[in-house]
């Protein structure tokens, strides 16, 4: 009853923080994808986000369903500002793996011939900034926190004058599953991330940390481990339950009993909501 409840609500929710702008909801999925599957409506628009350039391609990897990629869409509790819209550049390739979302004021560009891969129940909130011109991937069930940006090439070439060398500008990026990328972040080139990784607030990522394995605790300029053995609680029962004894007990730690399964707490994420 009570997961009845909280869905009931969060449809709501949605309906009171914004609503779906049909227009532009047409003309984006008729623009850029065959009849056959733009009758479907597979992408909801909400707002008036900017498209300057759909030339690009979306397949997807899943099967298609109405309304399972929301644009520039407003959620409650989140920094959002319906009147700042997104962007939406779309020259390159767009794989859509499943339900995803991408909040208000966010700049997406996929340049000719790059590839963002975009995970199941991914969501990239707002004012986030995704530059991909080579290729980036995001995996199943992350989170791409406000303010953050994932930029995969630098847009200059650098000459370094004793090695008379220059580097390529472009480098792919890498996000694993259930990562949580924590707001006002930065991700460049070459950043590697291992599945349930946590990125710090207002870190800077610029290299490779698979060989870490998952469940790390990473933050920084430049980031650097902080800790291990660290996973994000998304399952909102287990939510509720820490609230309620946090708000009713003057304890800093919950600590588990000892009988307990520790994968009880350690549900993905299977939802938006």
């Amino acid at each position: 009853m009570q997961k009845l409840i909280r869905r009931v609500c969060a449809k709501i929710e949605r309906c009171s923080t914004g609503k779906i702008n049909w227009i532009r909801t047409l003309y984006f999925n008729f623009r850029i994808l065959p009849f056959r599957i733009a009758k479907i409506l597979p992408f909801y628009i909400y707002g008036k986000p900017a498209f300057n350039n759909l030339s690009g391609a979306i397949n997807f990897k899943c099967p298609i369903k109405r309304g399972m990629v929301k644009i520039n869409e407003p959620k409650i509790f989140a920094p959002s500002i319906q009147t700042i819209n997104s962007q939406i550049n779309i020259s390159g390739t767009l794989i859509i793996r499943g339900e995803s979302m991408v909040g208000c004021g966010t700049k997406i560009i996929i340049a000719k011939g790059a590839v963002l891969d975009i995970g199941r129940c991914t969501k990239i909130t707002d004012f986030c900034n995704i530059d991909c011109w080579e290729k980036i991937v995001i995996g199943d069930g992350s989170t791409i926190a406000h303010r953050s940006q994932i930029m995969d090439s630098n847009h200059h070439f650098i000459l370094k004058m004793k090695e008379r060398t220059i580097s390529n500008n472009k480098r792919a990026i890498v996000i694993g599953k259930q990562c949580w990328i924590c707001n006002s972040s930065t991700l460049t080139g070459g950043t590697v991330l291992p599945d349930f990784t946590i990125v710090g607030s207002n870190s800077l990522v610029n290299k490779d940390f698979s060989q870490e394995g998952g469940n790390i605790l990473i933050g920084g300029i430049p980031a650097k481990i902080i800790s291990k053995d660290i996973f994000r609680i998304y399952d909102q029962d287990k939510e509720d339950e820490l609230i309620a004894f946090f708000n009713n007990s003057k304890e800093k730690i919950y600590h588990l009993p000892i009988d307990m399964d520790i994968d009880t707490f350690k549900g993905g994420r299977k939802t938006l909501d």
